[in-house]
Formats: C-alpha cells, structure tokens, sequence
C-alpha cells in the first residue's frame, strides 16, 4: 500500500512538473496572453481567450515584416501580371512629358480605396486635369450600358464602361477597354478584378492613397448613417453607437484592403493573405497617403509626368481646393476618432488588424519612395505646360 502511495506521490510531481514546464514555455513563446484582460477591464473569457490563443499562434508563425524586406517568397496571383511592376521613374530617364517609351501602351489605374481621399483624386484628374476617364456609373449614364462599341463620351471626359462592379468590369473586358488605349485613367475599387481587363502588352500602373484604417472605418460609419444616396446606406447606423458598430459583423468591411487584393469578399482572410498583399503593394503599387496628400499628389504629378494643357491657372486653382476642401467629405461629422486604447478604438483595431498592418508597410514604402523624386523638381505639372484655351484651340 506505502508503495502505492509513494507511486501515485511520484507520478503526480511528474505530472505537476511536465505542467509547470509546459506553461512556462507557452509564456514565454506566448507573452501576450498572459495576464490577458478583455477591452471592458473585466478577467479574460473563454471566447477572448480562444481569439488571443488564435491570434498569438498566427502571429508566431509569421515573420517580422514591420519593415518593407521581404525574405519570404510570395506569389502573386497570375493575373497581376496584367499590372506592372512599379520602379524608379529616375531608371526611365523622362525630362518632359514627351520622354514616353514609344510602345509604352500602359495606362495610369487609381485603386479607390473608399474614404481615403478617392472622390478627391477623381476630381483632381477628370475636374482639374481633364483627363479621360474609366470609373464609375457616368459612363454609362443615358443608355450607355447598351452601347456595344466602346468610345469616348459626354465631351470626351468618360469612357463608356463602368469599373465600380464586377458585371461592369466583365463588359470593359469584352469591349477591349485596355487595349483601345481610350482611357487616360482608369479608376476602381476592385483592384483584384480589374486584373482581368489588361494583358502584358496593355499594363495598368496602379497607385492608390491610402489612410488608417480605423480612421477610415469611423468615417465610413459616420458617411453611411446619413448617406441615403449610397447603396450601402443603412439606417440602423444612425442608432447605433460606434462601438456598437465595432462589435458587429462588418463583413467585407472588415479588413477591406486584403479583401480587395486576394478577392477574399466572401471568405475569412489571413495572415497569407497579408503577406500576399504587401507584396502587392511593394511590387506593383506608387504609395500615397491621406495624411500627406499635398505630397502624394507632387509624386503622381512627377510619377506620370502630368502637366497642364488647358488652363494653367485655372487647373492650378482647381487642384488647390479640390486638396484642401476635399470632395465627398463628410457633411455630418458626428463622431470622432476615438482615442487610442479606448473601447471602441480597440474594437476596430480587432476588426481590422491585418488592415493596420497593410497601411503601416504602405507607410513604410511611401517613406521608400520618397527617393524616387528628389531629383525631380516641384511643380512637375507646370514643366512645358500649355494653354489651349489661349490659343483657341481646344
């Protein structure tokens, strides 16, 4: 019977010490779900628990990618191909806005990331610049839809296709919109989709401007509780509180910008899925950002060699206040951004945590490409600039 006894004593200290052992490795490959509290200061639940378990698990199995080198190989998807790939405009040795390659059939494709600065860089290009556009439901306004030929529009200010849907990135595909070199721009959310339009001899140069994304989630909130215009209006927003919208299904809204690049809509995304997307954005993507806007648009200008032909004077008037007054802002700012560490700000950041760090490496290679134009002067846009409407002739 003692030998039973001291049996069991024994078995149970190397059962205690197995434990032991075990959680304190677990602690320390795992810190951060020690001593784990929920965001309402109450002791951790199972369910947050399983999310941190999750979370710690993805995150050590990933590599530290705070910065824009990459040691892991990521494959793009084969349709990317149709984008490509974004380099040094130094390397192309381009003085003036002639200095194109002669078979250089691309065409500039602004990826509309929605309340991040979108509506006013449309402005800045069709209002200000003139330019020639691909975009949304103008296109096909007053029967265009039917049409079965494509061709420039309402004063050659539109193409008539539309790009905002995939019905309607299907129709541009079928009509040649690529190759029919009718578009000066092209503009789309879907990033993933649009793929599909161009070919390796006809390639979209994609840049985009991005912003936070908790920043873009309350600005979203706020837009679409009172935007009754919108499709996706809803008006139980206007009811709700924003954390209340933070601990709701947002769907596609969550994480929106590797949903958009993986055409991951309809499916939960992951950390492949970020890794995919930051290889996006450092192949294939020119980095604006929101919060330095004057700058980013300086780098398009440069970037694209886009100057003036209409009225100088007149565009530069336009393209000032369409950056300082923005278009499609708010017109009912209701709610704030919340503050760091808050309930509903950590609510978002739950929600849009592969977003977040999406946005900080596009930060870091807006800081990269930085480099790309120092050489290049300021005010790119008034280099050999004309003024047909001087001279009668447009």
């Amino acid at each position: 019977m003692a030998v039973s006894i001291g049996r069991g004593v024994l078995l149970a200290s190397v059962v205690f010490l197995v434990i032991d052992t075990f959680l304190t490795s677990f602690n320390e490959v795992f810190p951060n779900i020690s001593n784990t509290r929920s965001l309402t200061g109450d002791d951790t639940s199972k369910g947050v628990f399983v999310d941190n378990f999750k979370n710690a698990l993805e995150d050590n199995d990933s590599d530290d990618m705070s910065d824009t080198g990459n040691n892991v190989t990521v494959n793009l998807p084969a349709s990317f191909s149709g984008f490509r790939d974004i380099s040094d405009p130094r390397e192309h040795k381009r003085e003036h806005k002639d200095d194109i390659e002669e078979n250089d059939m691309s065409v500039p494709l602004f990826w509309h990331i929605p309340k991040s600065g979108g509506s006013t860089m449309k402005g800045i290009l069709a209002a200000c610049y003139r330019m020639c556009m691909a975009s949304d439901s103008f296109g096909v306004r007053g029967g265009h839809d039917q049409d079965e030929v494509i061709a420039r529009i309402h004063s050659d200010t539109y193409v008539n296709v539309e790009v905002a849907s995939s019905n309607g990135i299907r129709r541009a595909k079928k009509m040649g919109l690529a190759q029919s070199g009718l578009a000066e721009i092209i503009v789309t959310p879907r990033v993933y989709e649009i793929a599909s339009v161009f070919d390796e001899s006809h390639q979209g140069v994609v840049f985009a401007m991005f912003r936070h994304p908790v920043d873009r989630a309350v600005s979203t909130f706020n837009y679409l509780s009172y935007a009754t215009w919108e499709e996706t209006y809803n008006p139980k927003y206007a009811e709700m509180t924003l954390e209340e919208y933070g601990r709701g299904t947002l769907g596609e809204d969550s994480n929106w910008m590797v949903r958009m690049i993986t055409d991951r809509r309809g499916s939960a995304v992951t950390r492949a899925d970020l890794e995919i997307a930051k290889e996006f954005l450092r192949k294939k993507v020119l980095v604006g950002l929101l919060s330095e806007i004057e700058e980013s648009v300086e780098r398009f200008d440069k970037f694209f060699r886009w100057t003036y032909s209409v009225n100088p004077k007149n565009q530069e008037t336009c393209r000032s206040q369409e950056i300082n007054e923005g278009a499609n802002v708010n017109k009912e700012k209701k709610i704030e951004v919340p503050q760091p560490g808050s309930v509903a700000y950590e609510l978002l950041v739950k929600q849009n945590y592969l977003d977040i760090e999406l946005y900080e490496f596009a930060e870091a290679l807006f800081k990269e490409q930085k480099a790309w134009f120092e050489d290049i002067p300021d005010g790119f846009r008034f280099v050999d600039s004309s003024c047909c409407k001087c001279e009668g002739t447009c």
